[in-house]
């Protein structure tokens, strides 16, 4: 069954969740813009459950095409400005290391990333992958790079392992 209704998809992601539904559920909205909307909605919506789960398959389109979801920019940062499941951040941030990021939302997407890698209780996937998204920023608006060269030093001290290699690949593009 290829799921297309908002009903269909909600089903599949609460009886049978699995990396093969999400899967199937990408593939689908990489097809069909309406499932795409309705993974979306899903992740910003007030079901953390279906939050979660629906996040997988967009990080999952976000592998297979991750310009599909450049025109959800708008909602995926709302899902992150209210409170959510880490796999919603987690998922979201990692499509936009590879989406082209619409100018008219970098400088939200900038600051949430930033607070993501300034924050040392956020998930360590989180805040690596926020370093890249911030990177990518900087590349395009350079005026950037000084707010984030005074702060790797900081971010270094304490960072795991995975964040320290992440500042420091970010400090070699912006140098």
């Amino acid at each position: 069954m290829k799921p297309t209704s908002l009903h269909e998809i909600k089903d599949l992601l609460l009886n049978n969740y699995s990396k093969n539904s999400c899967d199937i559920l990408a593939q689908e909205a990489n097809l069909h813009r309406s499932v795409c909307v309705f993974l979306v909605d899903l992740v910003k919506g007030p079901d953390p459950l279906l939050a979660q789960r629906a996040a997988w398959s967009i990080g999952i389109l976000g592998d297979i095409n991750p310009d599909r979801l450049k025109p959800f920019c708008s909602e995926l940062i709302t899902a992150l400005n209210q409170p959510h499941h880490d796999a919603v951040a987690r998922n979201v941030v990692r499509v936009w290391q590879t989406m082209e990021l619409p100018d008219a939302f970098l400088g939200e997407i900038f600051e949430i990333c930033y607070n993501y890698l300034a924050n040392p209780h956020v998930a360590v996937a989180i805040r690596a992958f926020s370093a890249t998204v911030c990177g990518r920023i900087c590349s395009k608006y350079p005026e950037l790079k000084t707010e984030i060269l005074e702060m790797l030093p900081v971010w270094k001290e304490n960072a795991p392992p995975a964040i320290r290699v992440r500042i420091r690949q970010l400090e070699k593009e912006l140098l």
